[in-house]
């Protein structure tokens, strides 16, 4: 689920005042906003991060995205979304008070999800412990408030994934988590850090373009609303559990020397989105440390009783191929 911060004042705000009025008016307007921390977004790691050698297997506790149990300052776990389309460690409001986090007035910058919500923001202070499952523990993590997904109290989102690099079985029941960053090796897929999410290159029919990797993203694809209308897209008789109709893909999705088939798609605006149906029935790797995406071998097929494929379909070519 996207959620990158978007400041107060927009670009084309600063662009006109320096369009207009100059370097000294847009240091005028700059350095305050500087100053109080709205302009720019500082990213915060925690102090440490300690998961126990040769890794830790965690089990999954949701169907279509990645759920794990979170102990905050050592109380009951509870149960958080793992999020690499958020920049932070987020928590619900009323986690925050029960904490009794000192929490500062809401700044001007809004969280923007997949489904184009947008919710405010409070830093809060640091929290002292963050207990997973399996002797994972975070110390001294930073952390914001805001109104996490339904059904979650809160988010695990970059600021602490980028400490680990995340294993995801092919039937995503578990999720396996190391300490060591993974070497590149052929066959991955670079990720490239903007805004503090992780980026992916895409082609679909020959166009080109870059892809956030949204691990709470409950879909496979999500392109801009022109799309609709491609050729390269169809509507697609396979109807999902949830009785929504979807569109697929007409041709392959080729990402580094994987080429997918049979790709279900959303549309909406902003940027496009690739979640983790994309990779279905294969492991997954991520790794933002060393910026690594890696997509194992086809571990089971996956097919709708219908008799049509319910999962895209991937393949590999020689690297540098077509």
């Amino acid at each position: 689920m996207q959620r990158s911060l978007v400041p107060g004042p927009g670009r084309a705000t600063l662009l006109a005042a320096v369009l207009l009025t100059g370097r000294r008016a847009l240091l005028a307007l700059v350095l305050p906003l500087a100053a109080c921390g709205c302009l720019f977004p500082v990213r915060h790691l925690p102090a440490s991060c300690d998961v126990p050698a040769g890794g830790a297997e965690l089990p999954n506790y949701c169907s279509s995205q990645l759920a794990l149990y979170v102990a905050i300052g050592g109380g009951e776990p509870e149960e958080f979304l793992l999020d690499t389309g958020s920049t932070s460690f987020l928590i619900h409001p009323a986690t925050a008070e029960d904490l009794g986090l000192s929490c500062g007035a809401h700044l001007p910058w809004r969280v923007h999800g997949a489904d184009e919500s947008r919710w405010e923001w409070r830093q809060c202070s640091r929290v002292d412990l963050l207990s997973l499952d399996a002797g994972i523990v975070l110390r001294d993590v930073p952390c914001a408030v805001a109104f996490p997904p339904d059904g979650y109290s809160g988010v695990l989102g970059n600021g602490v994934l980028e400490h680990v690099s995340i294993e995801i079985a092919a039937d995503r029941r578990t999720v396996r988590i190391a300490s060591a960053p993974i070497e590149r090796r052929e066959g991955d897929i670079p990720i490239r850090l903007r805004r503090g999410l992780p980026w992916i290159a895409l082609e679909i029919a020959g166009e080109r373009f870059d892809a956030i990797l949204d691990t709470g993203f409950d879909n496979a694809l999500r392109l801009p609303p022109r799309w609709r209308s491609s050729p390269a897209v169809r509507e697609s008789t396979y109807t999902r559990a949830d009785a929504s109709s979807v569109s697929r893909l007409e041709t392959d999705l080729a990402i580094g020397a994987l080429r997918i088939s049979n790709v279900p798609v959303q549309f909406g605006p902003r940027d496009v989105l690739v979640g983790l149906e994309l990779f279905a029935g294969r492991v997954v790797t991520i790794d933002l440390r060393s910026r690594t995406l890696r997509v194992g071998a086809m571990e089971k097929s996956l097919s709708s009783p219908k008799g049509e494929s319910a999962a895209p379909t991937v393949s590999e070519t020689p690297v540098g191929g077509r």
